[in-house]
């Protein structure tokens, strides 16, 4: 698989909605910014990814058309992506500025 196509952006995109609310999550709990999270856990943060991305290349390698019900379709879940990539560097952005947690 080449970093072209639906692949990269899916697996991206599935990381990224996961990182936003875990981050969220997090920030209320600890009130900790999310580099320092981050900092904190990089292999919990690293197991996520990968288990993410091992899911997605088991759906792309057998073929697997997935289509869910009413609002989960494939399209839905490339555009909640693109949202929770554009989202979670926005949130990297405001707290490097701020210099404290956003939530």
């Amino acid at each position: 698989m080449a970093f072209a196509g639906p692949g990269p952006e899916l697996i991206n995109g599935r990381a990224a909605m996961l990182a936003f609310v875990a981050a969220a999550y997090a920030e209320a709990y600890t009130n900790k910014p999310v580099m320092t999270q981050l900092t904190c856990e990089p292999l919990l943060v690293a197991l996520g990814v990968a288990l993410i991305a091992a899911g997605s290349f088991v759906t792309m390698t057998q073929g697997t058309k997935v289509d869910g019900p009413g609002a989960f379709k494939p399209n839905a879940e490339m555009l909640n992506g693109r949202v929770a990539m554009l989202g979670f560097a926005a949130l990297l952005v405001v707290e490097n500025v701020t210099g404290k947690a956003f939530f």
